[in-house]
């Protein structure tokens, strides 16, 4: 029976089923959530891998190649992409709609520990990350001070600000983007470091090395076995400028090695004036 005829030989049905639908339809107005930037997970996963100190083709060669090989395997992929910079490689993958993505993270860190042995041995972290719009801020805010001292508007958000927008309903967490802070900073003498014979993994090698806690072991007394450790971290620059790359050969010598800011390399200005961004999250329900 078609729908028309339906509706001329059943009119008292008809007319229900229009009311139904339309008093659902009205339910659904009201009830219906309303969210800004609702929770969407694409099927996309990017790995990235920094490794500084280093060129375009090293980074593809070394690094970005055998990654890209040994992903291309897992089943399920419908694209892959990669780029190589000076510092990092970045690899990006695309499944299908209907892909179970934590499943496909575990496959990934899997194939990745296949591979690690074939990368460079200096390379300590590998980022694995997929999208998620609850990863971005809700709500981005610009605050500005008229004082100069910067730490004045940092005392008023650990104390006033902060705590504050915490106890709202619905907020994650709150977090103060471009607040410059100290560096270790180790600017090397490109000259002494020809004259020396030296390149600088040597230098990240004996600072990395000699920066750690390790375990000594254990220690039987009255009793009693107390766990022994090594504290081997650095607590000052002198202990930097004094650290021995080679015999006779210090840090300091081929190093300026110094406690400060960085160099400015982005601005971000509010009325004319230096400002911080304040980023809101809300929370996953």
């Amino acid at each position: 029976m078609k729908l028309s005829e339906f509706a001329i030989h059943k009119p008292i049905s008809t007319v229900m089923i229009a009311i139904s639908v339309v008093v659902m339809g009205f339910i659904s107005l009201f009830r219906l959530p309303l969210e800004y930037l609702p929770s969407l997970t694409l099927p996309r996963i990017f790995v990235s891998v920094n490794y500084p100190s280093s060129s375009p083709e090293e980074i593809e060669r070394f690094i970005t190649r055998p990654i890209e090989e040994i992903l291309g395997t897992m089943s399920g992929i419908e694209g892959i992409s990669s780029s190589s910079s000076g510092s990092s490689a970045r690899i990006g993958m695309e499944f299908a709609m209907d892909a179970d993505m934590d499943l496909v993270g575990v496959h990934i860190r899997d194939r990745l520990d296949q591979v690690r042995a074939d990368l460079p041995a200096d390379v300590d972290r590998i980022d694995i990350r997929s999208f998620d719009t609850e990863d971005f801020p809700v709500l981005e805010y610009s605050l500005t001070w008229l004082g100069e001292n910067e730490r004045e508007l940092v005392n008023l958000y650990n104390q006033t600000i902060l705590p504050r927008l915490q106890r709202l309903e619905g907020v994650a967490s709150v977090e103060l983007e471009g607040l410059r802070q100290k560096d270790l900073l180790v600017e090397v003498d490109q000259k002494a470091l020809t004259a020396y014979k030296l390149d600088f993994r040597t230098i990240n090698r004996a600072l990395n090395g000699n920066n750690i806690n390790i375990s000594a072991g254990y220690v039987t007394e009255g009793g009693k076995r107390l766990a022994v450790r090594s504290m081997g971290e650095f607590e000052t620059i002198d202990q930097i400028r004094d650290l021995p790359i080679r015999p006779n050969l210090a840090l300091g010598d081929i190093a300026n090695v110094t406690y400060d800011y960085p160099e400015t390399r982005s601005f971000e200005r509010l009325d004319g004036r230096a400002s911080l961004t304040l980023e809101v999250q809300k929370a996953s329900t």
